[in-house]
């Protein structure tokens, strides 16, 4: 039956794909997802996903957050997809909300209604109230939905490992990996656990800025296809709603995002991923609720790290030292043009040369970072390319509300706080205690593994393994520092035979007339023989 359904739904992609005007991928031939010369094939892409369904809208919503493997133009194009379908029956969620929660639907609330408030294709929204009274949002997951995104991923799966030895753009982008980090991100935003959790999690962090707002979880009605949080009545942050409201207010709510946002990342490490308008509702009493943790970003301790490394390399004006943060950020292919790339930052770095902070656009920044990082094919690490969406969000969104403010601006004070927790002696003193320990431990086992290789030695048991980059290379120059090494052994010797001959020869009484034409002929075949040694010596050297 599951290999019908592969097949069945196989069948159903290569028709979508022929449709939008893919079918020369199944040639393999290539016309890859990059270069600017061709807006429209981001708009065939985004309208292949969304007749697709929920895996390859997710797919879409990843690939774009991935500008080290797609142009700016098409990553656009994929940012508009759109995750909303017509909803299912209210009686089809009914029993779902049933069997997750282990009992009637009219014991577990006192009303709910059947009209959702919003419609994905994970899952549906309704506003409920809970016999205590408590007004509440839930989502359900929607029936087989799960085993429809396995039987996808399944099939992608094994088009990516076809792609990749059959294809000459198969070849070109890991389309296993990706395949793969689609399938970690789709099994965590199945498990609504997780988004519960990220949840409370904020909340926790937020709950001292009083002027962001985060619904409170209700455990007890949260299962993993079930997500239950209070109800919170305000309007999202439409463009309408926004027009609505004074210089003052759209001023005081940029700023109010900014910082919330720029917090979560560079003081807390655990930041909203996505935040558009649609993730933000207005209260009447001027407050701001975050809603939906579906896409949430970590940064640990280094990844705070080496984004700091970045930030002095700016602050500096230094852009060997730009280049080198760059690319410890990524992972650069083997031959990477290090004077390219170093041009390409030069040229940045002289766009926003002693250029006010207020006047520097962080969407202008991150997309040219991007596309820096897709021309020289520099991958950069998830959690990276979730900070850049999201600033990039975050700009789109203060664009709307105050063109004046400026996110780098607001930035600097994070940063600054940044680099002073980084050389803090607090910091400090955890640097030393973490490397001491490593010490310790290299100290504390030196006894035993030398014991092992002394065991092993004993036993003629050692193995020595040698892994050479450049074999023939190698090879060559180790026969001739043997023939070198033969060589000078062979004039040794000589020297020593030659050298006892001509004593053993004037010792003698008397000495034979014939014997000067000897030694003088040994010695000019010795000199011979170490003027062609030295010859050979100085040519192997240039070599």
């Amino acid at each position: 039956m599951r290999r019908g359904r592969e097949w069945k739904r196989m069948r159903q992609i290569a028709q979508v794909l022929m449709k939008h005007g893919f079918g020369y991928w199944m040639d393999g031939r290539r016309e890859p997802l990059s270069g600017y010369r061709d807006r429209f094939m981001g708009q065939r892409l985004r309208r292949v996903c969304e007749e697709l369904g929920p895996t390859f809208v997710k797919l879409g919503q990843l690939v774009s957050t991935r500008p080290d493997l797609v142009s700016p133009a098409v990553a656009s194009e994929l940012e508009k997809l759109q995750d909303q379908v017509p909803p299912v029956s209210f009686d089809v969620m009914a029993r779902r909300l049933e069997e997750e929660l282990g009992a009637p639907i009219d014991r577990l609330f006192a009303s709910i209604d059947p009209s959702p408030l919003a419609a994905a294709s994970l899952g549906q929204v309704h506003r409920a109230r809970l016999p205590t009274g408590q007004e509440v949002a839930v989502k359900v997951q929607r029936p087989g939905v799960d085993r429809q995104i396995e039987t996808d991923l399944a099939i992608l799966e094994r088009l990516a490992v076809w792609a990749e030895r059959h294809t000459e753009w198969g070849k070109i982008y890991p389309l296993q990996e990706i395949v793969g980090e689609l399938r970690q991100s789709l099994r965590r935003e199945l498990d609504y656990r997780l988004e519960a959790n990220y949840a409370r999690r904020m909340r926790q962090r937020l709950r001292r800025r009083g002027e962001v707002y985060i619904p409170e979880v209700v455990g007890a009605y949260s299962t993993r296809r079930v997500f239950t949080a209070e109800y919170i009545d305000g309007v999202k942050l439409s463009s309408q709603a926004i027009a609505s409201l004074d210089r003052t207010a759209k001023r005081r709510l940029a700023r109010i995002i900014t910082e919330t946002i720029l917090h979560q990342m560079l003081v807390d490490g655990l930041f909203h991923a996505d935040p558009h308008p649609g993730n933000w509702l207005l209260r009447r009493d001027g407050t701001l609720v975050l809603l939906d943790f579906g896409m949430v970003g970590r940064l640990t301790p280094e990844h705070k790290r080496q984004l700091a490394d970045l930030v002095i390399a700016l602050l500096r004006q230094n852009t060997p030292a730009i280049v080198e943060a760059l690319l410890h950020l990524g992972v650069a292919p083997a031959g990477v043009d290090r004077e390219a790339l170093y041009r390409d930052v030069e040229e940045i770095r002289d766009q926003y040369y002693e250029m006010p902070l207020h006047e520097i656009d962080i969407r202008d920044v991150v997309q040219r970072t991007f596309e820096l990082s897709y021309r020289h094919q520099i991958r950069l690490p998830k959690h990276l390319t979730l900070v850049g969406k999201s600033l990039v969000t975050l700009g789109g969104v203060v664009e709307q509300l105050d063109p004046n403010l400026s996110v780098v601006e607001l930035a600097e004070p994070f940063g600054v706080e940044l680099l002073r927790h980084r050389y803090a002696p607090g910091a400090a003193a955890a640097k030393v205690w973490t490397y001491g320990a490593r010490w310790r431990d290299l100290f504390t086992d030196s006894p035993e593994w030398l014991r092992n290789w002394a065991s092993a030695a004993r036993e003629g048991e050692i193995r020595l393994g040698i892994h050479l980059r450049d074999g023939e290379s190698a090879v060559r120059r180790l026969e001739r520092a043997a023939n070198r090494m033969a060589l000078s052994v062979v004039l040794l010797a000589l020297s020593v035979v030659f050298s006892s001959f001509v004593m053993i020869g004037f010792l003698s009484k008397p000495v034979p007339q014939w014997y000067y034409a000897a030694v003088t002929g040994a010695f000019g075949m010795l000199a011979g023989l170490s003027l062609w040694f030295f010859i050979g010596m100085v040519r192997s050297g240039r070599r």
